[in-house]
């Protein structure tokens, strides 16, 4: 694509501790950016200054686009967010961990698409989960599978089920701080979905199907440093997920009108018995071609018994014959 030269500017929060493999990984792959009107802010959320410093004087030598903001004291990943997003003034941001990467056109495109429809609030892309594996220095890819792939919109239904929206794969309109506020710094993990949610109630959401354009990086077998929050920290996940959705029950029942909600509370009651029963005639569907095949394997078991006695008795029938033939024989030749 050729880049429009009137594409609005955007921010890049870049978060990182202490992998500087993965962070040097991240700085190169923005470098190839086809739009480059881009302002990087590499939040270092209380790691070693040294390799952060180190990492962007090899990758980005003397570049006026970026700026390091060090956090002597780390008090979560969205405190560190809201830390780079207050440095920086483009029109668009976007929150990039240090492990993940883009299509060379992500920005283009997403910054165009925004500038195209003014309505939007913000624009997620078609991402891909890229499996794999670190070893010291040394990163090795393992698989890849597309992330949520039934998705078409992201709408304010899909993210109400989960995030489907993940941070390297959203750019949005700085305006939107003043309307709902920063990333909830009380949210050990889960903010980015929490943002997501407020976001798409402000407005919509676009979404650049086709081809992934964002990679979320994921290592299964690592914990630490190197590790993932959503596979590290899954029961955080789970957890702060359902402490997200009841803040938001409370809020709305704030009224004491509580009638839509008792409404919905029975209808999901009623679905999940619903499922329950379906989930027992296939349990009792299973068990029941269980016990045929079981049958039919008796079944089959006597046949072959009674096959073996079969050939049994026609082999000592061979073997009778055999011997009354030899003794016709020599009854024979002694009648000569």
């Amino acid at each position: 694509m050729i880049e429009e030269p009137d594409l609005p500017s955007v921010d890049v929060v870049m978060r990182t501790r202490n992998r500087p493999t993965m962070l040097r990984r991240a700085l190169r792959d923005l470098l190839k950016q086809s739009h480059s009107d881009w302002r990087l802010v590499v939040v270092n959320d209380a790691g070693d200054p040294s390799l952060v410093v180190a990492a962007v004087e090899a990758e980005l030598p003397q570049d006026e686009r970026v700026q390091i903001l060090h956090r002597e004291k780390s008090s979560g990943m969205e405190a560190a967010s809201n830390a780079g997003i207050r440095v920086g003034s483009a029109p668009l941001v976007v929150v990039h961990d240090d492990d993940d990467t883009w299509h060379p056109e992500f920005l283009e495109r997403t910054a165009a698409s925004l500038q195209a429809h003014q309505h939007w609030v913000a624009v997620a892309t078609r991402t891909e989960i890229v499996h794999e594996v670190i070893d010291g220095d040394e990163i090795t890819e393992t698989g890849r599978q597309t992330y949520a792939p039934d998705i078409q919109d992201v709408t304010l239904t899909e993210l109400l089920v989960s995030n489907v929206a993940v941070p390297i794969s959203l750019v949005y309109r700085r305006s939107a701080h003043a309307d709902i506020g920063w990333f909830d710094e009380s949210l050990p993990v889960v903010g980015d979905w929490d943002f997501n949610l407020r976001l798409a109630v402000r407005g919509e959401i676009g979404f650049l199907d086709g081809e992934p354009l964002a990679f979320w990086h994921q290592r299964a077998a690592s914990e630490g440093v190197a590790g993932n929050s959503i596979i590290a920290r899954r029961r955080e996940h789970e957890r702060f997920s359902m402490l997200v959705r009841d803040r938001a029950l409370r809020q709305e029942a704030g009224s004491e009108a509580l009638g839509s909600l008792h409404h919905i509370t029975r209808l999901v009651e009623l679905r999940v018995t619903e499922l329950k029963s379906w989930n027992q005639t296939l349990a009792d569907m299973i068990e029941y071609q269980h016990h045929q095949l079981d049958r039919q394997d008796t079944q089959i078991r006597e046949l072959q018994t009674a096959l073996e006695h079969v050939v049994e008795r026609l082999n000592l029938v061979a073997k009778i014959k055999g011997i009354l033939g030899a003794a016709g024989r020599r009854l024979r030749g002694r009648k000569v």
